[in-house]
């Protein structure tokens, strides 16, 4: 049984986005799917859609697609399977609070997030880790990042930081 899809810039329509999405609603199979480097911003979300009534995926990987993560929200309200979120992209201030409102009340273990650039800010940061703090959800950042909250005294089993090596490590284990 195929335990593991990476789907890495092959998705370029909306019609084959859709087939895909259709087939990963009924796949019993997969633990882990990885969405890398989608270009189309309909096709991202279109796949990302398509795992809502997937019963089997427990690791979703977002790698530098075009989305708007509040697809993400939506998804994690509709499945309950995926326990762990990891996402390697730039990440501004208004993204880190859409991922904030996705985390309460989601089923989530972990968030994994890797951004070489450090865009959320200090805000941002410290937004998602109060919101992981007040939901039982570890936060894994960038190391980067450690900066930011240094001021906070975050338990370091709930927020958690790791180098670009260690995350890249973490990218191709299984959850």
């Amino acid at each position: 049984t195929l335990r593991e899809i990476k789907l890495y810039k092959c998705i370029k329509s909306i019609e084959v986005a859709k087939v895909v999405a259709e087939g990963l609603q009924y796949n019993t199979g997969v633990l882990k799917l990885t969405l890398a480097r989608i270009e189309e911003k309909s096709v991202t979300e279109t796949l990302i859609k398509g795992l809502s009534y997937n019963s089997s995926v427990q690791s979703l990987i977002l790698c530098n697609n075009d989305t708007d993560y509040r697809v993400l929200y939506d998804l994690l309200r509709l499945n309950q399977i995926i326990k762990y979120v990891t996402i390697y992209q730039d990440i501004d201030l208004q993204t880190a609070k859409y991922l904030a409102d996705t985390l309460v009340n989601s089923n989530l273990i972990e968030m994994r997030i890797f951004d070489k650039e450090g865009g959320m800010g200090q805000d941002g940061t410290k937004i998602l880790a109060d919101t992981v703090m007040k939901n039982n959800i570890k936060l894994v950042l960038s190391d980067r990042y450690q900066e930011y909250l240094s001021l906070y005294c975050y338990p370091v089993d709930r927020v958690m930081y790791k180098s670009e090596d260690e995350f890249l490590k973490l990218y191709v284990e299984t959850d």
